[in-house]
């Protein structure tokens, strides 16, 4: 399979109703994005906390969810139509969300290949091996990567 187009996603943001919303550069995203374009890959960096940072809804009562929705985002990798899909977990209260995030792309087109990788899958992959929603886990041990 010859990999053309990769769509990186940076999932929405779940904070309790006193904080402050945050938007922030995804890095990580950035480094990689970076370096599949050097080697002729087009890249679409997807942060959904960014382009929906307007859109809050109440998460229970202590909660709310800022970012993109799930319908958005699936129109959006529809539009792209990307050979892989790469999802970003750099914290561990985002665990869940991204999850979530990977199920419901499966979930509306289950033949996409789904990548995560981030620190927390690093620290425990047990969790995520657990999970079918995704084909690859890239995690980081002792300053080598493994797929």
């Amino acid at each position: 399979m010859k990999i053309e187009k990769v769509m990186l996603i940076n999932p929405y943001n779940i904070i309790p109703t006193d904080s402050v919303r945050r938007i922030s550069e995804p890095i990580g995203l950035l480094y990689i994005g970076s370096y599949l374009e050097k080697q002729g890959i087009n890249v679409c960096i997807y942060d959904m906390s960014l382009e929906g940072y307007d859109n809050v809804q109440k998460h229970g009562d202590s909660y709310i969810v800022y970012g993109s929705t799930i319908d958005e985002m699936n129109n959006k990798i529809e539009n792209y139509n990307p050979d892989i899909i790469g999802v970003t977990c750099m914290f561990t209260a985002k665990e869940q969300i991204v999850l979530d995030v990977c199920k419901e792309i499966k979930k509306y087109n289950p033949s996409r290949i789904i990548v995560i990788g981030g620190l927390p899958p690093s620290l425990n992959p047990s969790k995520y091996f657990q999970k079918r929603f995704f084909r690859f886990l890239i995690i980081k041990k002792r300053g080598n990567f493994f797929f």
